[in-house]
């Protein structure tokens, strides 16, 4: 299990080392015209030719130039409320054996990196038919402001257990790496992995933590 999460880490790594600032060019003509685009073509002291946003190519002389900018584009989430959903399994998943999960999560999008909320969810142990209610802070991170971004998340709460008058079960902890996909400027898919630490107050030895390695999808907006 955590030569995989290694693996993934490490690739993830691979994609933010690799990720470059997206941004366009902006020529402010004399005659007040304003072209926005990639510069495609510059003879020093002579041209500049220009495809634009709408995927036309124009070309103008120095004389005709004002002045040349670059402006950053912001491909990333853009900031406000948010809402989020995953389903999960869970592998596993020590004294209940494996889970199928759900979690919802009311957050706010500070900037296209980061967002802080708070999450519910359900952890559903077919096996012995077992329901788990999580609460949680959720802190979410994207490395990179584009349309794909890797990504890193920890939930950090308290666990109830419903069918037991909901009793308390433990604090649980929840890692997690994977991939933004942005579909919209406030929407986004997510898929991800990582693991889940549940602790159990009711045992007092070494077997009252579990460890579990898990695989969602999820979506924002």
């Amino acid at each position: 299990m955590k030569r995989l999460l290694t693996l993934c880490t490490v690739a993830l790594c691979t994609v933010i080392l690799s990720a470059q600032v997206n941004s366009r060019d902006i020529l402010y003509l004399k005659n007040g015209s304003i072209i926005r685009g990639i510069i495609t073509e510059q003879i020093p002291g002579q041209t500049i030719t220009i495809k634009s946003d709408d995927g036309n190519a124009f070309t103008y002389t120095y004389d005709e130039i004002d002045r040349l900018e670059k402006e950053k584009l912001n491909k990333g989430l853009k900031a406000g409320n948010k809402h989020f959903a995953a389903l999960g399994y869970h592998m596993n998943s020590g004294n209940y054996g494996h889970n199928l999960s759900f979690d919802f999560v009311q957050a706010r999008q500070f900037n296209p990196f980061f967002s802080l909320g708070l999450g519910a969810g359900t952890r559903y142990y077919y096996d012995v038919r077992e329901l788990h209610i999580p609460v949680y802070l959720d802190f979410r991170v994207n490395f990179v402001n584009n349309i794909f971004s890797p990504y890193i998340s920890t939930g950090y709460g308290y666990t109830l257990d419903a069918k037991n008058n909901f009793s308390g079960v433990g604090i649980l902890i929840s890692p997690e790496i994977g991939l933004t996909i942005k579909t919209s400027d406030k929407s986004a898919f997510h898929f991800g992995i990582g693991t889940e630490y549940q602790s159990y107050d009711d045992i007092n030895d070494d077997n009252n933590i579990s460890e579990t390695l898990k695989v969602t999808l999820g979506f924002s907006l």
